[in-house]
């Protein structure tokens, strides 16, 4: 896995992550369009990850990051093996609760 992770204590959810399902595969392909990639390249791609919050939770604004201060790891855009930095982060909110109810 990768090293150097931040991990931000604030986060309140319940969390998954699909990374091979029918459906995260058809998000993910999509998400590659939205950015203007030509292609979907797997190895370039997180898993789909699922966050639940409930009625005592919330998101807080946050950054993720993998810290290299020895300049290790050559920076690129390719997930496979030891992870690095993402290119981009696309958030879909979903939620059941009513235009008035919220």
């Amino acid at each position: 896995g990768a090293s150097g992770y931040n991990v931000n204590e604030r986060r309140t959810s319940e969390n998954g992550f699909d990374t091979h399902g029918e459906v995260a595969m058809e998000v993910k392909r999509r998400c590659f369009d939205v950015l203007g990639f030509d292609t979907y390249v797997e190895s370039m791609a997180d898993g789909l990850q699922v966050l639940r919050y409930n009625l005592t939770t919330a998101y807080v604004p946050h950054l993720d990051w993998i810290d290299d201060f020895q300049r290790l790891q050559e920076h690129n855009f390719d997930s496979e093996g030891v992870g690095s930095n993402r290119f981009a982060t696309i958030l879909l909110y979903m939620s059941d609760v009513g235009e008035k109810e919220g």
